[in-house]
Order: C-alpha cells, then sequence, then structure tokens
C-alpha cells in the first residue's frame, strides 16, 4: 500500500517522518492562511503562535510538496 501525504508550511522543510520519495506539487481550491493559534510547537498559552492552515477558496492553489510512503500500516502511521 501505498500513502501520499501532502505538506505545506513547515512540512515542506522538515516533515517530521520518514518517507521514499517526494514531488512537488498543488492543490487546489485551497489558500494557505496564517489563522490558527498554536501553543503545541511554537507558542505558549501567553503568547500563542500564527500558524498556517488551508481555507477553500475555488479560485486558490496551495504549492507544496507530496511526500510518498511505502512499507507497511506502522511506517504509514507515523507519517498521519
Amino acid at each position: 500500500m501505498v500513502l501520499w501525504v501532502f505538506g505545506y508550511g513547515s512540512l515542506i522543510w522538515n516533515p517530521g517522518f520518514d518517507f521514499d520519495d517526494k514531488i512537488l506539487g498543488f492543490i487546489k481550491g485551497y489558500n494557505r492562511t496564517f489563522n490558527l493559534a498554536c501553543i503545541d510547537h511554537r507558542g505558549t498559552p501567553e503568547h500563542p503562535a500564527r500558524t498556517c492552515t488551508l481555507e477553500t477558496d475555488d479560485e486558490a492553489i496551495c504549492w507544496g510538496i507530496a511526500y510518498c510512503v511505502k512499507g507497511g500500516p506502522e511506517k504509514e502511521l507515523k507519517a498521519m
């Protein structure tokens, strides 16, 4: 089985999982926006950091990297 994971934002330079291949690509109908307050990785409860999310937008495209993960359920779960 093969799993493809689309990465945008920080997943482009630091996916955080093992992958077998990667290709440049885009998805239609979505726009990147920094509208999520994050305290997990970059911010604190007192000062949440803005992180990137996707919003639907019929006219937009979002560029990123598609990562191919092969090797069965264990490897695929680590990529999710």
